[in-house]
């Protein structure tokens, strides 16, 4: 209980933000650098498509995602797992630290800046900061929605989905990344996921003594 009252209070968050005019559109600054791995044309048209199309409904939406995408997402997720499915707590941990590390180094590695730094005519609903490549939230959604999917049911599954990919467009949407740079997150995510479920010291000490016996 305490886990969903966290989250819905997070995702309340969103229209309070919406309504106190934190996400104001705001077109960015000068182009200045443009970045060596975001520049081509199918990467900015997507980007032109989602961002530049602006809507209150959507506004009011993705203010809500913006919270329901952050590492605040977390502790409730972690609260609700302990209740409900104790045994995925360890491949959630381990999922999440993976995606954390791998995509960071990307990031440091990459330096790619984000669309209003070099793109003109940017709506940007939302602070950003430097290293665009790849998304972390986007990281961060699709390993935590992987990682759980397995034994649930198909509505779970596809709530899991569709959660992850409107993290992912919320991303592009408010402006502070590339298409390019969530679709590598949520691969980022998805790995991070399989490599959890797949590590070998996570098998059960009698699935090993089974097998010694035999």
């Amino acid at each position: 209980m305490v886990g969903i009252a966290l989250l819905a209070g997070l995702a309340g968050l969103g229209p309070v933000q919406f309504r106190a005019g934190y996400s104001l559109h705001a077109l960015s600054a000068a182009p200045h650098r443009v970045p060596h791995l975001e520049n081509f044309g199918l990467n900015v048209a997507a980007f032109r498509l989602i961002n530049g199309h602006p809507s209150p409904p959507l506004d009011l939406l993705f203010a809500v995602c913006w919270y329901l995408g952050n590492g605040l997402v977390l502790i409730p997720v972690l609260l609700i797992l302990l209740a409900v499915r104790p045994g995925k707590v360890k491949y959630f941990l381990v999922a999440v630290a993976l995606e954390t590390a791998l995509a960071q180094a990307l990031k440091f590695h990459f330096d790619q800046v984000r669309p209003p730094a070099w793109l003109d005519q940017v709506r940007v609903l939302h602070p950003y900061w430097s290293h665009s490549f790849p998304s972390g939230d986007a990281a961060l959604a699709w390993a935590v929605a992987c990682v759980l999917l397995p034994g649930e049911s198909r509505p779970w599954k596809v709530g899991l989905l569709v959660w992850a990919a409107l993290i992912a467009v919320e991303r592009v949407y408010v402006g502070v990344h590339h298409p390019l740079d969530v679709v590598v997150g949520a691969l980022v995510g998805a790995l991070a996921a399989g490599v959890a479920w797949r590590l070998p010291w996570w098998r059960k000490p009698a699935q090993k003594t089974q097998k010694s016996e035999a």
